[in-house]
């Protein structure tokens, strides 16, 4: 009998020691036909992640699709492009899908994803991971990023435009355009140090020599908000009004400043499509951004950028009032009457390239006429109604108490409580509606949940972002 207990109790401890550690997790609902059971997490996650060494695997798949959500043509375009980028700027850029994220935050499985298959380049291991889980009860995405470069590149708030992107395509169910969108927006990330960019914003970091392109549009409408006719009008008066004072004039409409505040686009445009004339490039732009190419004033905006001679003439002024001419001309222009409101724009520059200053614009005189002919109203009414007043005949009261002087009665004696009446109305508790970083009724998921440092089960650091869909 004792021969028999020791053999069973050397069984348990054998088959103790024979299961790796974390093996078990609670099975997320909906991962299989199941609900309830336990679950082995990922056969890549290694027994015991505290003796984890980092390492590189070149022939690792970029892209795991665990969940099956991509199609085979889209799997084979992720991967033959992750490969580009991998080879045109060294970083690793990984997808990973899954059914769950087997007990653990999204935020740590996409970590260790990237930690234990492999993944990153050079010494610092730079790269990032996107990590989707299609959890019926937890269904969203984290991006876990590596690498000294890479984690200084995604701020939190590229982070979140670049959330809010695919946000747009995962609550739509377009997961493979999404994903592909998403990796060429984080390649441009890379490259131009922010993730949405036109193609003439160079590289950050390049120097690029100035120039001249005479060939540039000089009504340039990116927003689609002219027609053609007016286009070509537009570029007419602006050549001759540049031709007559040697200055470049420029109209350019845009539905996005790709994250730059629109003084700090409006330069770079100017200067990155070879605008201006001369050494001192000299010109005046008119940048309008017509937001989600709406004409609704809301989503309307407008800058005036001057280089060189430029400026000469561009009093504090002038300025105002051609931001003046720009906002109830242009900006508040209903649909189809931009183009004329443009052209009345280049009018005001030509008058003041000619005489030095603009004039008042229509609208303020005829708001100085309606304030003006208002106050008279007023001010007449007011005269009349004492004039009248002046000239009444004391109306007969119909009871003897509307002739009594106010606070002139008084009543002495003693009062008697009589009784009481209470009403109840009933009056709902208010409560604090508040706000949420996210909403499921909405287009739109919120701000993005961001940690710029938290560390996987490898023990590395990495940063990151996600949003639930």
């Amino acid at each position: 009998m004792r021969r028999l207990r020791i053999l069973l109790i050397l069984t348990v401890l054998l088959l103790g020691f024979s299961l790796p550690v974390n093996v078990y997790a609670d099975e997320v609902d909906g991962a299989d036909d199941h609900e309830g059971t336990l679950t082995e997490l990922p056969d890549w996650y290694p027994e015991d992640g505290s003796e984890f060494v980092p390492f590189h695997d070149e022939g690792a798949p970029r892209v795991t699709d665990a969940a099956d959500i991509f199609s085979d043509d889209d799997e084979w375009e992720m991967e033959k492009r992750l490969y580009e980028i991998r080879s045109e700027i060294d970083k690793d850029i990984v997808i990973y899908t899954d059914v769950s994220s087997y007990g653990m935050d999204q935020s740590i499985l996409a970590a260790d994803f990237y930690d234990y298959n492999g993944y990153g380049c050079g010494d610092d291991y730079e790269g990032i991971c996107l990590f989707i889980c299609m959890d019926p009860d937890d269904r969203g995405w984290w991006a876990a990023t590596y690498g000294p470069e890479t984690k200084k590149l995604y701020t939190e708030e590229f982070a979140n435009e670049l959330d809010e992107a695919l946000y747009e395509y995962m609550a739509s169910g377009e997961y493979g355009e999404g994903v592909k969108d998403w990796i060429e927006n984080i390649h441009t990330l890379y490259v131009k140090g922010r993730p949405f960019s036109p193609d003439w914003l160079p590289a950050a970091g390049e120097e690029v020599e100035r120039f001249h392109d005479p060939d540039a549009p000089r009504i340039d409408d990116k927003a689609g908000v002219i027609f053609n006719d007016g286009i070509r009008s537009l570029e007419k008066k602006a050549a001759d009004i540049a031709g007559k004072y040697d200055k470049d004039i420029v109209i350019h409409t845009t539905p996005s400043t790709y994250g730059m505040d629109i003084a700090e686009y409006a330069e770079k445009y100017y200067r990155y499509n070879g605008y201006g004339f001369g050494d001192d490039y000299d010109g005046i732009l008119l940048v309008m951004v017509y937001k989600g190419l709406s004409t609704s004033s809301a989503n309307i905006s407008y800058y005036i950028y001057a280089s060189g001679s430029g400026n000469d003439k561009m009093t504090e002024t002038n300025y105002g009032r051609l931001n003046s001419y720009a906002d109830d001309n242009i900006r508040l222009a209903t649909p189809g009457k931009e183009a004329a409101g443009m052209s009345g724009w280049l009018s005001q520059v030509e008058h003041m390239e000619r005489t030095g200053r603009i004039s008042r614009s229509s609208l303020y005189w005829a708001w100085i006429a309606v304030f003006g002919s208002g106050c008279g109203a007023i001010f007449g009414g007011s005269k009349l109604k004492k004039a009248k007043k002046a000239m009444e005949i004391p109306a007969l009261k119909g009871s003897a108490d509307a002739y009594l002087i106010a606070n002139s009665l008084k009543i002495s004696g003693k009062d008697s409580f009589i009784n009481s009446h209470t009403d109840r109305i009933y009056s709902p508790v208010k409560t604090d509606s508040g706000s949420s970083s996210s909403s499921s009724s909405g287009r739109s998921s919120g701000r993005s949940s961001y940690s710029s440092s938290y560390s996987g089960s490898s023990g590395r650091t990495h940063s990151g972002s996600g949003r639930k869909f």
